[in-house]
């Protein structure tokens, strides 16, 4: 995950916009023992923040937006005893 460069260079960056972005990095990569939905979950609060503010604070290209969401898998049993699965994001 690299942070989007802004106008001017990183140097331009609001020293508050960088620290933040980069907690919100390790939070993420923290999150990779969770469930694929509650991982996803957090990715797209990330990228939604920073879809929201990130032009603002000069940021180009959203750090998140790369981040590919994480396969979910549901097993349905059923009286039988046959087991359906599904995967999807």
């Amino acid at each position: 995950m690299g942070l989007g460069v802004p106008r001017g260079g990183m140097a331009a960056l609001p020293s508050t916009v960088l620290r933040l972005t980069r907690i919100a990095q390790e939070w993420l990569r923290s999150l990779n023992g969770y469930a694929a939905a509650t991982y996803n979950d957090k990715l797209h609060l990330l990228k939604g923040i920073y879809d929201c503010i990130g032009h603002d604070c000069g940021i180009i290209r959203n750090p998140f937006a790369g981040c590919p969401l994480k396969i979910k898998t549901t097993v349905h049993g059923h009286a039988s005893g046959r087991l359906h699965v599904e995967c999807h994001y």
